[in-house]
């Protein structure tokens, strides 16, 4: 299948993928992230730092309002995912078409980032690391209350702060909640489907993950942000590690918002008369706080 370059400037298809990634993919950013342009090598450990919920105290009379240390988890995370999307044009591709394709491969690209960040996201969601757990009957679908709501009272019981929560579904998980007549009456004021899935309930943002894993029967995730750190870093610059020239372009491309970088590497061989484009990003996956994420399973699967 030929391919197709135009006009594209692959540091600017890198510039616009990078809000993409964020609005198609909000999960990333419902966890703790540590992102930054800082190169690294791979399989390096960045730490991260989680901080703590501090304890009420009593007025001291002789001593006053006793401050108490702040307190912050450092978490490590290996950086030990070295991804990268690849294309090539040779000279004819390059001079075929005036076209301008920046947002189609911006949206592929974007596509592709969102998908393998999430998907090392959810290759934690194991009972190992996240021992509690609510569970749908077998042969039943899942509701407000035997999900939503038990496990609501899970991250209560477990303490976890109420502030920045997330529901993450399964499509069948979506499609079960839909059809309960107490939810859509709750978020819609009448029976129906809503055209947007779900909206924010009991203080979860809801959102669908196609590729959640099913290992132990799992069907949905609820998590508050702690639950999960990803970090992410730029690959090192060989001219720096290796102390060599190099043939081509290298450059990073940082996401002003969230600091995100994605390594754009432009090269050109003469002999071949072909032109490579490679995106490349690095990052890793840790458990934060476990009490901070519920497993919703299917008992009996």
């Amino acid at each position: 299948m030929s391919n197709s370059l135009g006009t594209i400037t692959p540091i600017l298809v890198a510039q616009e993928a990078l809000p993409i990634l964020t609005d198609r993919f909000p999960f990333i950013q419902s966890f703790a992230t540590d992102f930054s342009s800082q190169g690294v090598l791979f399989n390096q450990t960045v730490y991260s730092r989680l901080p703590q919920i501090q304890s009420a105290q009593d007025y001291d009379t002789t001593n006053g309002y006793v401050a108490s240390a702040g307190t912050l988890t450092d978490v490590p995370v290996t950086i030990n995912k070295h991804r990268h999307s690849s294309v090539a044009f040779n000279d004819q591709e390059l001079s075929s078409t005036n076209l301008n394709l920046v947002q189609q491969f911006a949206n592929s690209l974007a596509y592709e980032v969102g998908n393998d960040i999430m998907s090392g996201i959810a290759t934690l969601f194991t009972t190992g690391n996240y021992s509690t757990s609510v569970s749908v009957s077998s042969g039943s679908l899942i509701t407000r209350a035997n999900g939503i709501l038990a496990a609501k009272k899970s991250l209560d019981v477990n303490k976890v702060p109420e502030s920045d929560r997330v529901f993450i579904n399964s499509p069948q998980a979506e499609y079960e909640l839909l059809q309960d007549e107490s939810l859509v009456k709750l978020t819609w004021g009448a029976n129906g489907v809503g055209a947007n899935g779900l909206p924010e309930v009991h203080g979860f943002d809801f959102g669908t993950y196609t590729s959640l894993p099913t290992t132990s029967n799992l069907i949905a995730v609820v998590a508050q942000k702690a639950a999960v750190v990803v970090a992410a870093r730029a690959p090192e610059l060989p001219s720096e590690a290796l102390n060599v020239p190099v043939p081509g372009k290298i450059t990073n491309v940082v996401d002003p918002k969230t600091g995100f970088t994605i390594q754009v590497r432009e090269f050109y061989d003469i002999a071949k008369g072909r032109m490579q484009v490679t995106y490349v990003w690095m990052y890793g996956c840790a458990v934060g706080s476990a009490l901070s994420l519920v497993r919703i399973t299917r008992a009996g699967g």
